[in-house]
């Protein structure tokens, strides 16, 4: 049956900006009379294919009929990303890889099932599919999954680059990042104030429960500080992005982001956070899941310090974290 909208929102898990960001494209829709697809996979399912494998979802509903995995280059690009991530084993990557696949497929599925419905009713829609750029750049992802459904299709890529400065000069992408290429401002977060220890958030009868294992934001004294011959990357490096030095656990599908793992000497470990946290909000931003945080640390500015909520053992704190940075992948 039909949802209003408060109905729908009561009932599902909105990403914090939906207001800001996704509402808009719906009232557009609304008010021309066009068709919105909710084409992605449920993250229910795709964490239980980073658990279980395709296998464990095929022949279900709101799922691909077919998925699969080829070691390509989206494949190379993924575990390089990956790769990055303290941890990390070829066997776990390859469960994570195919969580990714089999959203590609669910979604380039949902769109050519639609588009050859229409084209049976003798109409030629034009689609605009919206979806995090690792989806798309480079026609990888779902865009090659709907290419190989619908090879006469006629599509574009457009892609999105965040500088500092939209006025200063020409901007560099890759060539083969998509047919477009967006030059957008660097979001700006307002600046936390300074606490010297991290600080309950009040919760309830949970907030005056002391953790088993304290939280400090500072780091331990027998870290030493980085030596003066080796200065932190500069922040508008454009080989670098932002990063905490963690590894989410993405086959868990709960409110926030689980932390798998911490780097060693990284932002996340010097902060005091643990592997086992659940990362609540960033930056002052409710986390809904990986995707959510992955794409609001893109955001962040490499060398600032940052709020970060981490709950552990029932209890929520605020760190402090300064963003590092790791090598940009394309």
């Amino acid at each position: 049956g039909l949802l209003d909208e408060q109905s729908f929102l009561a009932q599902s898990r909105p990403w914090a900006n939906y207001e800001r960001d996704y509402r808009p494209v719906v009232e557009f829709a609304k008010a021309h009379n066009l068709v919105v697809l909710a084409a992605n996979l449920p993250r229910p399912l795709a964490s239980r294919v980073a658990k279980e494998g395709f296998a464990a979802v095929a022949g279900g509903p709101h799922v691909a009929r077919e998925s699969t995995a080829p070691e390509d280059d989206y494949w190379e690009w993924f575990r390089s990303t990956m790769g990055s991530h303290p941890g990390v084993t070829e066997e776990r990557m390859r469960s994570f890889y195919a969580a990714q696949c089999a959203k590609d497929d669910t979604m380039a599925e949902s769109i050519t099932d639609h588009l050859k419905e229409r084209r049976a009713a003798g109409d030629k829609p034009l689609v605009v599919f919206v979806c995090g750029r690792g989806h798309s750049d480079h026609g990888w992802g779902t865009v090659a999954r709907i290419k190989s459904r619908m090879p006469d299709l006629d599509v574009r890529v457009l892609s999105a680059e965040m500088v500092a400065d939209v006025d200063i000069g020409p901007m560099v992408a890759p060539k083969t990042v998509g047919d477009y290429v967006i030059a957008s401002p660097v979001v700006a977060h307002d600046e936390p104030s300074p606490v010297a220890k991290a600080k309950p958030v009040e919760k309830g009868p949970t907030a005056t429960k002391p953790a088993t294992k304290p939280i400090d934001a500072k780091p331990t004294e027998a870290k030493p500080a980085v030596p003066a011959a080796q200065p932190e990357p500069a922040a508008d490096d454009e080989n670098l992005q932002p990063a905490l030095g963690l590894m989410p656990d993405y086959a868990e599908s709960g409110e926030g982001v689980k932390v798998e793992s911490v780097r060693g000497g990284g932002a996340a470990e010097k902060a005091g956070i643990e592997a086992g946290d659940v990362i609540v909000a960033l930056a002052g931003t409710k986390i809904t899941d990986v995707q959510h945080y992955s794409d609001l640390l893109k955001e962040q500015k490499i060398g600032a310090s940052i709020t970060v909520r981490v709950r552990r053992e029932g209890v929520e704190v605020d760190l402090q974290v300064k963003v590092g940075s790791r090598p940009r992948t394309r």
